[in-house]
């Protein structure tokens, strides 16, 4: 038998100002089954641990607030881990509308043709082949034993990605596997244009390496590998493009990579619930 769906609706408000709890109070109104949290954290990582720590359902369903879900997104992803009891955790299509690539970016991630489920060995694949919170779906069960997000990585801090592949790391760990599904979609309109996608390329790549980083002081060789793949597509990508001539060269984002691998050495991490500690110092003073 299929798992429910996650339910009900939890919305966690981040903004400075009441225009999203006004949308999201005029949904109440009109629809049961919306739980709204207005709250005073910072960070997609920590919302994702306030909403799912309010749901009682056996299966937690997450997206961002730049997302459009299929209308059968909740039953889709409940078919997903009905099939299949050994899914822990999965990622569903992230989609972009069409746009111009040459003057922009909007984050997008392919699944594949068809569902695949991962061991240990998902592990081996680049950070950005593991998925994207932006369409993501938990047992509840795995995410009260892995802890939860580590909230010092994803949107809305100094290390705005990584928080998946880091909750893949504990996800596989507990002897969960990990499915990549086509069919669960949501299309994403989070557009940065210029100067702001390389920004976000950039950041991007400085939470990889404090990921990666985080995991090698914890002693798990598969971090060691993982930073050493990325290290050497990163450098042979900018070593073609200055042979090439092209820009941008991807230099800053090897270097960002390494500075996060540098920022890992010294940022306090709860080795228990394996997640860094909340700093004092910001990721990005320490890296500068």
């Amino acid at each position: 038998m299929a798992r429910r769906p996650a339910s009900p609706i939890v919305i966690v408000d981040q903004s400075r100002n009441d225009d999203t709890e006004a949308v999201a109070r005029a949904a109440m109104e009109q629809h049961d089954g919306i739980d709204y949290v207005r709250s005073s954290s910072t960070g997609a990582a920590v919302a994702r641990n306030e909403g799912a720590a309010r749901v009682e359902e056996d299966l937690l369903l997450f997206t961002d607030d730049d997302c459009e879900v299929d209308a059968d997104w909740a039953e889709t992803w409940s078919a997903v881990f009905g099939e299949d009891a050994r899914i822990g955790l999965a990622f569903g299509r992230v989609t972009a509308p069409q746009y111009d690539p040459n003057a922009g970016l909007i984050p997008t991630f392919d699944p594949g043709p068809v569902t695949r489920t991962f061991g240990p060995e998902v592990l081996r694949r680049r950070l950005a082949d593991l998925g994207m919170g932006a369409n993501m779906a938990m047992l509840r069960t795995v995410w009260q034993q892995s802890g939860g997000f580590d909230g010092q990585f994803g949107p809305g801090t100094d290390l705005p990605a990584a928080e998946e592949g880091d909750l893949v790391v504990r996800v596989v760990d507990l002897h969960f596997d990990v499915a990549h599904a086509p069919t669960p979609r949501v299309v994403h309109h989070g557009y940065r244009e210029g100067s702001s996608a390389g920004k976000l390329l950039v950041g991007y790549c400085r939470a990889g390496g404090a990921m990666y980083g985080k995991h090698i002081r914890l002693g798990d060789r598969r971090a060691i590998r993982g930073a050493l793949r990325e290290l050497w597509v990163l450098s042979a990508g900018t070593a073609r493009a200055v042979l090439a001539g092209r820009r941008p060269t991807g230099f800053n984002c090897l270097r960002s990579f390494v500075g996060g691998l540098t920022l890992a050495t010294r940022k306090p991490i709860d080795r228990a619930r394996r997640m860094y500690a909340p700093s004092a110092v910001s990721v990005r003073a320490a890296a500068s």
